[in-house]
């Protein structure tokens, strides 16, 4: 019993006297987080082209939205926003500088072609990707422009419509 306590005050006494005193043997791990606000994304008007007279319209003059509809999105940093006509599902969301193309369809399925942009000032170019500050709500205006009117266009109330995405943008982030 004596040389089992006298081995194992040895090998205490060894890890003790031979242990390591610098720090290579031990390394800190600093852990952050950053914390995002959650993305809200409000439909605060609809669009509306209002009464269109069914001629033939030259190209650049097509009838456009008489109330543009209008986004608010709130939350904090880089997001990109996605849409896509709800008439085409199958399609994936669109994220483009071009415009999107939406089917407007009346209760006889007759059809028509719209082309709609969105963003702070859509007439200009497509938001689809912009900086949120927390607790400042972003606008963003969806107008439209009717792209196949023709004299012969059947009467009728034209629906549609096109789904919003919006998401945070994590390309920038660095793993």
């Amino acid at each position: 019993m004596k040389k089992i306590l006298i081995l194992l005050g040895i090998f205490i006494s060894s890890v003790i006297l031979f242990g390591s005193d610098n720090n290579n043997d031990e390394a800190t791990v600093n852990i952050t987080a950053e914390f995002l606000a959650p993305l809200n994304l409000e439909v605060v008007k609809h669009a509306d082209f209002g009464t269109v007279i069914a001629q033939n319209y030259n190209k650049g003059n097509e009838p456009e939205t008489i109330t543009d509809g209008k986004l608010t999105v709130t939350g904090s940093g880089n997001v990109i926003l996605k849409w896509m006509d709800s008439s085409n599902k199958s399609s994936p969301f669109h994220v483009s500088s071009d415009p999107l193309i939406v089917s407007l369809t009346n209760k006889d399925n007759d059809k028509l072609k719209a082309a709609f942009n969105v963003g702070a000032n859509p007439k200009i170019k497509n938001d689809s990707s912009f900086n949120l500050t927390e607790n400042k709500p972003h606008n963003l205006f969806v107008h439209g422009k009717l792209l196949d009117i023709t004299s012969n266009t059947p009467s009728g109330s034209y629906t549609g419509s096109i789904i919003f995405r919006i998401e945070y943008d994590d390309s920038s982030v660095k793993y």
